[in-house]
């Protein structure tokens, strides 16, 4: 018998546990910084995103030229109002900027922002807006790098038909001890650049400049996360040198008082460029003894709250209200308080400009009156500072407005100024006449003239004041429409500045025929009998192909009458879509209504014929231009003040499109414990015999233990 292969050979050890967790504690350190990383990451990519978004939506708000009211501060322009009197457009500038800033930060969430923390340390946020104004200059961040956002020499939310540029800075602070050992922020910025809208009278007729900034900006880079130990700052971008202005081109053009106590200096810019108001000394008698300086204002805008005795008197003038664009003309002036009329004595002034042109201006009024009239020195107004524009013929629903002839002036000289010379070439409607004048609420001229053109003098009776917009309007003498033919308006203001428009209506088509009618008596001569002028069929009216083009919404309409028809109502529904408006109406070519409205539904009244067998393209643009649209829109249309013609149309809303995150590492999954697992057969040690194999058995059924990992 054969003892020693009846000895039971013990089992192989098992391996230890031991070396388990010295795998485990050698990988686990990577792995935690794997997955930090990613969530660092991820947070990091979040961030910047929110900041992109925030720079886009801030653009956006202030391409309309809104503003929160509540940021309104009143100046010390004549009537008590925020944001309104002389001062108006300065206060409303200044208004929008901290608006500006409110609609870029109510997107962002999720990011921990430190209003304290300068730009060396992490959670600072800052939002610039700057714009293409003359003089002003635009330094672009530089991601990841030192350089942020500068808006030089101030910031300003840019004029209607100004390019406007809104930039987002934002030091991301990181969480992770291991990278906010290494770094511990980085600078994220972004930028975008719009249009502002034309939200208020401006005379645009060219393209807007394009923002002066110091290189030219490209698209902000996606960040790219470095663990690096310590921050490289780039190259800092030197903004451009801003050219120096011709002292000469720089003039004064009238030096006069009021009729109160006010001095006033008006100035010309013949620069290419800004040269800004940056100092102004006052000269003046100091009589009598109780008198003081109440004020400076420049262009309106009050810069110096007083109150002074001093003479002379220096103080500086800083900020966007002293700007002096190109080729305009603005006027300085002073208030005194305690001046006994008539005023007397040497008063001077000397203005600097752009800190190194200095232009003088004195004047000494007479001391004693003269028994004579002697006339008052009056300023005189910047003649291209008026402006006429949008000749038409009325309409109202009711149609009490089309038979007059309207037009739209604008004095943006910071005095007011006065219509003196009307003269209205017209063709005779009708065999009607002129019935009336009016400009704003004044009517100035009660006809009746049956011949063109109708002159009229009005001397110095009727007003348009300083930076108002009036309409001057021109009524025929009965009710008979449609108004047709060429007309023109030539209006003179002070004697010295004229400005004109021009218009041509095509006469309708023609009614039929009159035809006459015999009779079977003995009547000498025939009597003409007029057949009426038909009855335009409103079901021969029709609209097709509404559809949305970019950011228009379109539609044809049809005139299968034999007679011309009248679109005289609009009325527009819409959504309101990345926060635009409705900037005008255009029907066959001819724009009649310009906007901009920011609530639906949008009406307007018109007078333009559609003629027989004729389509023309009805058409609306919005203020700003994103798309897609979405949303649903009906156009609802009046013609002849009786017959509707509608359309609709509808765009779903965009699927946004997945931002993307970090992906998720699966955990593994609970591993069941196996049932019926086979009893482990015993391994004898190795001999040239064959090793017994383990007996087959069935598969075991699935556990229901459930797993931890991802379903996907």
């Amino acid at each position: 018998m054969n003892t020693k292969n009846n000895i039971q050979q013990k089992p192989p050890p098992q391996r230890g546990k031991a070396q388990g967790m010295l795998e485990f504690a050698l990988v686990l350190p990577i792995l935690l910084l794997l997955i930090f990383g990613i969530l660092e990451y991820g947070r990091l990519f979040y961030a910047w995103i929110v900041i992109e978004n925030a720079a886009r939506s801030g653009v956006r708000y202030a391409s309309t030229g809104n503003f929160n009211s509540v940021y309104c501060v009143d100046g010390s322009d004549p009537g008590g109002q925020a944001c309104d009197g002389e001062g108006k457009i300065a206060e409303i500038d200044d208004a929008r900027i901290p608006s500006i800033r409110d609609e870029a930060e109510t997107i962002l969430f999720g990011n921990p922002i430190d209003s304290t923390a300068s730009e060396s340390q992490p959670g600072y946020f800052k939002t610039t807006v700057c714009s293409g104004s003359a003089g002003v200059v635009f330094t672009r961040p530089e991601m990841g790098g030192t350089q942020y956002s500068q808006c030089t020499p101030g910031e300003h939310p840019g004029a209607p038909g100004d390019r406007v540029i809104v930039s987002v800075d934002y030091n991301f602070p990181f969480v992770v001890p291991f990278f906010e050992d290494a770094q511990s922020y980085f600078h994220l910025a972004s930028y975008r650049e719009g249009i502002v809208e034309q939200f208020r009278v401006s005379r645009i007729v060219n393209i807007p400049p394009t923002i002066m900034v110091p290189t030219v900006p490209t698209n902000t880079p996606m960040p790219t996360f470095t663990a690096s130990a310590t921050a490289t700052p780039g190259p800092t971008d030197t903004p451009t040198a801003t050219p120096t202005p011709d002292c000469d081109l720089i003039f004064v053009n009238n030096i006069w008082f009021n009729t109160k106590d006010d001095f006033f200096v008006k100035v010309r810019n013949n620069n290419p460029i800004d040269v800004p108001l940056t100092n102004s000394v006052l000269t003046w008698p100091q009589d009598p003894a109780n008198a003081y300086i109440n004020l400076y204002k420049w262009a309106g805008t009050k810069y110096y709250n007083g109150n002074s005795f001093d003479s002379p008197h220096s103080q500086a003038c800083s900020g966007t209200g002293c700007s002096f664009p190109s080729h305009k003309t603005k006027t300085w002036q002073v208030d005194f308080n305690n001046i006994v009329q008539p005023i007397s004595g040497h008063h001077e002034v000397l203005l600097t400009f752009g800190g190194i042109c200095d232009v003088p201006a004195v004047l000494v009024p007479t001391a004693t009156p003269t028994p004579s009239q002697t006339p008052t020195i009056t300023p005189t107004p910047d003649c291209d500072d008026i402006s006429a524009y949008n000749l038409r013929i009325g309409s109202s629903s009711n149609h009490a407005d089309d038979d007059n002839v309207m037009m739209n002036v604008t004095n943006d000289n910071p005095v007011p100024v006065f219509l003196t010379y009307t003269s209205f070439t017209w063709t005779n409607p009708y065999g009607e006449g002129i019935d009336w004048f009016e400009f704003g609420t004044t009517r100035y001229y009660s006809g009746n003239s049956y011949s063109s053109p109708t002159t009229y003098r009005a001397g110095n009776t009727v007003e348009i004041p300083a930076g108002a917009t009036y309409r001057w309007n021109a009524d025929f003498t009965s009710w008979k429409y449609p108004i047709y033919g060429n007309f023109r308006v030539d209006l003179v203001f002070d004697e010295v500045c004229p400005v004109s428009d021009t218009l041509f209506v095509g006469s309708p088509t023609p009614s039929l025929t009159p035809t006459i009618t015999l009779t079977a008596t003995n009547t000498p001569l025939p009597s003409p009998t007029m057949t009426p002028t038909p009855t335009a069929d409103c079901n021969l009216i029709s609209s097709s192909n509404t559809h949305i083009n970019r950011d228009d919404v379109r539609m044809e309409v049809t005139n299968n009458n034999p007679q011309p028809v009248q679109l005289t109502f609009t009325t527009f529904n819409w959504s309101n879509y990345y926060g635009n408006g409705v900037n005008y109406f255009r029907f066959g070519g001819n724009q009649y209504y310009n906007g901009n409205d920011y609530t639906s539904p949008t009406t307007a009244s018109s007078s333009i014929w559609l003629p027989s067998g004729t389509t023309y393209t009805w058409l609306t643009d919005f203020t700003g231009y994103d798309y897609p649209m979405y949303g649903p829109f009906t156009i609802d249309l009046l013609f002849d003040g009786r017959c509707p013609v509608d359309g609709s149309v509808s765009a779903s809303t965009p699927t946004p499109s997945k931002t993307p995150i970090p992906t998720r590492t699966l955990i593994p999954s609970s591993t069941p414990t196996a049932s019926n697992t086979p009893t482990k057969t015993a391994t004898w040690p190795p001999t040239n015999t064959h090793t017994p194999t383990p007996e087959e058995t069935e598969p075991p059924e699935p556990s229901a233990t459930p797993t931890t990992g991802f379903e996907w």
